[in-house]
């Protein structure tokens, strides 16, 4: 085996920027690292960041509450602007118009609308006892993005973007059934500068989040959040390199029941690969008091597959956006102060294989140990005055045991299979003992789907989705027994690009089209059989 340092063939390197603050991250960084037959032939002679420390994506906000409602339809290629429009029954709505003006030769501004949601109605909800449910959700949203490219190749940007969901799901509330939530971020920042062996980066940023329905607090939450990454790293030898990430965040909120926290944390680290392996040596360090490793080792077997082992730690913001993806109704208890800290990963420790492209499958397997503190869960349900169910959110131990198994089947631009599969056997620990797992992420989860192509321009897709929770009723006595169902959705998709000189694409989309009686989120069924149809193009 060689060494680093010694093997004469230049190592490629990564120039990329990885984000790491995800929400409960089931697959580490290491195993979103390509397989070597898979990466771009680069003539990149210096060293770089591999990764950012908890790298904002200031420009996407929590995924959206109902995604099956979306038309899924792909952006072809590297155009100026970009536009579909879908619509269908129960109110559904799907657009979006994109558009990047070249101000100068150097200098760009993109801007992006949209507009997506649904307006129906459940006929029955045993849990809630109504018979007329009305359920809605609709999210308009705006962003721009100002860039300018420097002579020596960097990056200068500032973006923006404004989002406001409106949205009520349950159909007897007293006071008003149009609650909504505004969300807004900015971000100014540059991409990597490099100086012979020298590389640096950074951006700042502020986010913003308002939930605009009252509950227990007794006004509106209202919560700001500064960030500020940076990194710098420096190239030892073709491929050898020492690095540091510096982070901060600092949280605000305008109700006085809640606390923020400000934090800063340090990664420093090394690296190093050549033709057999990849190493990687470092540490996460948080003004908190958290120190945990960040370490990882990669066997190149051939040029098709790889072995993988590590362990790492960091933090992970509990903002206002975590929670709202966990339930849009999220509330926390009125009887004390609650500190929003971020959950502390203490030790992620994990195995994998992987492998590239035989004979058009490709595959990952890996399985870990995953412990942390301050992690945020459902603690009861409590209705409010109004009919709705609210999530009384607590921050709590948490230790996870994980599989993952995802595969991808390609036969020319024929057939296309991508197949997930997640298990996690999880506990959480409330007062002295520990309890059953996670309420709000899967005890089990797959996911398929399949895109065929039928003939020319003319593709349909089916997609198959299946989940399995834990009972709150078992942890939390108080809690209404509701034995949460299975999601069971399947969906279907039929779409055909006009042969013509600006291609358009005309799409039909259907979900859950076994009418199946499952939630999106803790107590609140998702509606039946539902189409939505419309177009999409670039130009």
């Amino acid at each position: 085996m060689a060494i680093c340092g010694v093997t004469p063939a230049m190592a490629q390197l990564d120039n990329t920027v990885e984000v790491t603050n995800e929400v409960k991250p089931v697959v580490t960084d290491v195993t979103k690292m390509p397989v070597r037959s898979q990466k771009a032939e680069t003539q990149v002679t210096h060293y770089t960041m591999e990764y950012a420390v908890q790298d904002q994506p200031f420009d996407n906000f929590v995924e959206d509450p109902l995604g099956n409602y979306e038309s899924e339809a792909v952006w072809k290629g590297r155009k100026k602007g970009y536009i579909h429009m879908g619509g269908g029954a129960l109110g559904k709505l799907d657009g979006r118009v994109a558009y990047e003006f070249d101000l100068t030769d150097n200098d760009a501004l993109d801007i992006d609308f949209s507009l997506k949601g649904f307006n129906g109605k459940v006929k029955e909800n045993r849990f809630l006892g109504v018979e007329d449910w009305k359920s809605r959700f609709y999210k308009n949203r705006a962003a721009l993005k100002y860039n300018h490219r420097f002579s020596n190749g960097v990056d200068f940007f500032a973006k923006g973007a404004f989002e406001n969901h409106v949205f009520n799901y349950m159909g007897n509330t007293l006071r008003t059934d149009k609650q909504h939530d505004v969300l807004a971020n900015a971000v100014v920042g540059f991409t990597p500068y490099t100086s012979a062996r020298f590389t640096v980066e950074g951006s700042a940023g502020v986010e913003f989040f308002s939930q605009n329905h009252l509950f227990n607090l007794r006004k509106e939450l209202g919560e700001t959040v500064l960030h500020l990454d940076a990194s710098a790293s420096y190239s030892l030898t073709d491929n050898q390199g020492i690095g540091l990430g510096l982070g901060g965040v600092h949280s605000h909120y305008g109700n006085e029941e809640l606390k923020g926290e400000t934090r800063l944390f340090f990664t420093p680290h090394y690296m190093c690969e050549n033709d057999e392996m990849a190493l990687k040596l470092g540490v996460f360090v948080s003004n908190t008091g958290h120190v945990a490793p960040d370490a990882r080792l990669t066997f190149h077997l051939d040029s098709n597959s790889d072995v993988y082992v590590g362990a790492r730690g960091y933090e992970e913001d509990n903002d206002f956006r975590r929670l709202h993806d966990i339930h849009p109704y999220f509330s926390f208890r009125s009887d004390a102060e609650t500190e929003l800290v971020a959950e502390f990963h203490q030790i992620d420790a994990f195995v994998g294989y992987r492998f590239g492209k035989l004979n058009g499958l490709s595959g990952d397997v890996n399985a870990g140990y995953d412990y942390s503190t301050n992690s945020p869960d459902m603690a009861s349900m409590e209705f409010a005055p109004d009919g709705r169910l609210f999530h009384q959110t607590e921050l709590s131990k948490n230790r996870r045991f994980y599989i993952n198994a995802d595969f991808t089947y390609a036969y020319g631009d024929v057939l296309k299979i991508v197949a997930h599969h997640q298990l996690n056997i999880e506990k959480g620990k409330t007062a002295d003992k520990w309890e059953k797992g996670s309420f709000s992420t899967p005890a089990f989860e797959m996911d398929w789907k399949l895109d065929a192509k039928l003939v020319n321009g003319l593709y349909a897709g089916i997609d198959w989705n299946f989940a399995n929770y834990t009972n709150a009723a078992d942890s939390d006595p108080s809690t209404p027994d509701y034995n949460r169902p299975n999601t069971v959705n399947l969906g279907a998709s039929l779409r055909y690009t006009l042969p013509i000189q600006q291609p358009v694409t005309l799409f039909v989309k259907g979900d859950n089209l076994l009418n199946q009686k499952y939630d999106r989120y803790f107590g609140y069924r998702n509606i039946g059989t539902n189409f939505l149809a419309g177009f999409a193009m670039s130009f």
